[in-house]
Order: structure tokens, then C-alpha cells, then sequence
């Protein structure tokens, strides 16, 4: 007998289940909602490496500085100026107005942020005729 209870209790629980509404969200009209916007999709409308600053495409800063401005026309590198040697760093390139804090990069541990922004910059082969 307990058996034929847990399968009523089974039973009552899938019909349950199948009479849920499965019905789009609606709005106070009653009208489907629909995502107006994929909020994961970048439309920023710069080439590749540069990223919309105010009015422009911009070019970010090289490791070791930080975004003072934006640029003055597409395409050029924005307005930076270095972070604070021995407290701040960036090791990348990047559009932040912020260095990061550093807890090592002081004169104890020998790390030089000129150095490390010189080191990581781009080489160019020196290129004979």
C-alpha cells in the first residue's frame, strides 16, 4: 500500500509540472518582451587595436603609462603620461586613466618602470640597404 501512495505523490508531481505556464515574459500590454540589444556585442566602430575615446578612434598606452586624454583625431595614440615610478605599473597596453598599485616595484626589489615600458615595447629590425 505505501507504494501505490508514493506513486500517486509521483504522478501528481509530472502533472503538476507539465500544467506550469511556459509563456514568455510580458510586458504590462501583454506583449512579448524582446531583448532589444546584444549587450555582449562591441560596437564600437574602430579598427581592430583601437578603441572609440570621446569623439575618436583612439590608440592605447604603451605599458607603463596611464590615459591623461583622449586623442585629438582617429586613429592617433591618446594623450598618456607615465605612471608613478616605484609605486604604480601597466604591463600592458591599454585605454585606463589608472596605474596599478605596486607592492614590489620599488627600489629594493629593482624593478624600473622606464625599463619595463623600454622592454616592452615593440622592436623594429633595424632593416640594411
Amino acid at each position: 500500500m505505501p507504494r501505490i501512495g508514493v506513486l500517486l505523490l509521483l504522478i501528481l508531481a509530472i502533472l503538476a509540472e507539465s500544467t506550469k505556464d511556459n509563456s514568455p515574459v510580458t510586458n504590462t500590454y501583454s506583449e512579448p518582451l524582446k531583448p532589444s540589444k546584444n549587450i555582449t556585442k562591441r560596437e564600437s566602430g574602430c579598427p581592430e587595436g583601437q578603441q572609440r575615446q570621446g569623439s575618436f578612434c583612439c590608440l592605447p598606452c604603451l605599458p607603463g603609462e596611464r590615459k591623461k586624454d583622449d586623442c585629438k583625431a582617429h586613429g592617433d595614440k591618446l594623450v598618456c603620461e607615465p605612471c608613478q615610478e616605484g609605486k604604480e605599473y601597466t604591463d600592458k597596453e591599454h585605454f585606463s586613466s589608472t596605474c596599478r598599485r605596486c607592492g614590489i616595484c620599488d627600489g629594493e626589489h629593482g624593478v624600473n618602470m622606464e625599463s619595463l615600458r623600454i622592454a616592452q615595447q615593440p622592436v623594429t629590425p633595424d632593416v640594411k640597404k
